[in-house]
């Protein structure tokens, strides 16, 4: 039973007598006060049948149902009383784990400050606070700058059947911010390589940079390889290089600036001017890549595994606005391989236009 003689406040008419009440409906009543955000019947609650810790549905805490509905107030008051900040629900959800979810700053800070432990990571996933706010820079703010002990910023977590670090995450999905915090704040692997599977098999030997570049972020692309991201990474999932894996004008220009190997080629021989030469006619800035690659020093001759060179392969998918650039600097335009000349390449797929 219940202790002390409680008078129910306005308002809460509908909850039961507390002095007529087992301990086991103590979670109930929390539940109830927290969801209306109502500190007077916490305190009440408190003052009369104690039950801070009192364990719910999914094993949850009033404080991990305060700290996920963001209630500021009712979280400092309950840890006044005793809370365990670090109490786990059935999911090895922590009250922190839920504030961060529930994108709540001012909660995190707090139980930061009361000891809470983000290194407790949910039983499916093994998802810690760090991940949770990987897209959430005003609350990964928080825990990169006050969470002690320092999170790892290289652990792996489950997400889309592979596993993944916060870093990652945040470039795929180009939180810029994110990254910005996770590089200044942490020792994140900027070479971690991701094994795709499922939907994500594709991205199978990706770094955060590949990731990046991916994603076409031009902001996320340049704080990685100020941070000294490897350049010439090579991709196994699409058998490209970063380089290769450019589909941006402002993405190469920054990749550029940090010296690729400017010819590096995939399994079949291709470099970048090659891959580029045949790309479809309506692949956006193809033309301001391939000047950008060859005003930096890449070598317009060289040819893929069958012998084509950039301007075979232009002439090959019938790319007009290509094919008089490279003849414009200098492409050998009857340069013949065991396939013939550029243009037995063009006429051999009827591109009348090239021919």
């Amino acid at each position: 039973m219940c202790v002390g003689r409680c008078t129910q406040p306005p308002g809460f008419t509908s909850l039961p007598d507390f002095n007529k009440t087992s301990k086991g409906d103590v979670s109930d009543f929390f539940s109830i006060a927290i969801e209306r955000g109502r500190l007077d019947m916490i305190e009440l609650i408190a003052d009369c049948c104690g039950g801070v810790n009192a364990n719910g549905e999914d094993n949850k805490t009033p404080l991990y149902e305060a700290a996920s509905t963001g209630h500021l107030a009712i979280v400092e008051y309950l840890l006044d009383k005793g809370a365990d900040v670090n109490a786990t629900t059935n999911s090895g959800d922590t009250p922190i784990y839920g504030a961060c979810m529930g994108e709540y700053p001012e909660v995190v800070h707090m139980l930061l400050a009361r000891g809470a432990d983000i290194t407790l990571a949910t039983y499916e996933g093994n998802w810690s606070p760090l991940e949770a706010v990987f897209d959430v820079p005003n609350v990964l703010k928080e825990i990169v700058t006050h969470a002690t002990p320092r999170p790892d910023y290289t652990r792996l977590v489950e997400h889309r059947g592979s596993k993944v670090t916060a870093l990652f995450l945040a470039a795929y999905y180009e939180e810029v911010e994110c990254v910005r915090l996770l590089l200044e704040h942490g020792d994140s692997d900027l070479e971690f390589v991701i094994t795709g599977s499922g939907d994500w098999k594709f991205v199978t030997g990706f770094t955060p940079l590949a990731a990046a570049v991916w994603s076409n972020c031009t902001e996320v692309v340049r704080l990685l390889l100020e941070k000294g991201a490897n350049v010439n990474h090579r991709c196994t999932g699409i058998d490209k290089t970063i380089l290769q894996l450019t589909n941006s004008d402002n993405i190469m220009a920054a990749i550029l600036e940090y010296n690729p190997n400017l010819d590096a080629t995939n399994s079949n021989g291709e470099t970048t001017i090659n891959l580029i030469a045949r790309q479809h006619e309506s692949q956006n800035d193809r033309l301001p890549r391939l000047r950008r690659l060859v005003n930096a020093g890449a070598n317009m001759e060289l040819a893929e595994k069958r012998g084509d060179t950039p301007l075979h392969s232009a002439a090959r998918a019938g790319n007009v606005a290509v094919i008089p650039y490279l003849i414009s600097k200098g492409a050998q335009v009857n340069k013949a391989t065991k396939l013939g000349t550029p243009i037995h390449r063009a006429a051999a797929r009827s591109e009348l236009e090239a021919i």
